[in-house]
């Protein structure tokens, strides 16, 4: 509770301390610190990712569909999924491949794709990526909140220490 005495206006805050109690079901504390971000009217920022493709940005957030090759993009999303079911397993469900989709679809083959992101990496869309750069013989690299991580041949320079 000291970190939102330090920075009560930083919803961020609330966001971790919230998650922190998640993991020990204290449900109750879950929902008090989001009834607290309400009355104060603080609000998460919401997941988002960039990839510069001919020049041009191009934004995803989550469940978003107002890009104009959404179709499109879903359809590669689905292509994506059912290629790493099939050879590497058990594929979690992040909102990292609407990006990578997007510049699968969007760029040479074997072009390194780069993509920013408003938060840090979590655990499963660090495994997708590198997944992804081993199955489709990719480089990727993604500059999140904290550091740049590069993909390569389904291993990442950070040695999955981050």
């Amino acid at each position: 509770m000291r970190l939102l005495e330090m920075e009560p206006a930083n919803p961020g805050n609330y966001v971790l301390i919230s998650n922190m109690y998640a993991v020990k079901d204290r449900w109750e504390d879950v929902e008090e610190m989001r009834m607290r971000m309400n009355i104060t009217g603080l609000r998460k920022d919401p997941a988002c990712r960039w990839i510069e493709v001919g020049n041009m940005v191009h934004t995803f957030i989550a469940r978003d569909r107002s890009h104009p090759d959404s179709d499109e993009i879903y359809a590669k999303e689905v292509q994506i999924t059912e290629k790493l079911e099939n050879n590497g397993g058990s594929v979690a469900q992040t909102s990292e491949r609407r990006a990578i989709a997007y510049g699968l679809l969007t760029t040479p083959k074997r072009t390194t794709i780069r993509i920013m992101k408003n938060l840090r990496v979590c655990g499963d869309c660090h495994t997708f990526t590198k997944l992804i750069s081993q199955f489709f013989e990719l480089e990727i690299v993604v500059r999140d909140a904290n550091r740049f991580h590069h993909f390569r041949d389904g291993v990442c320079s950070c040695r999955d220490i981050w």
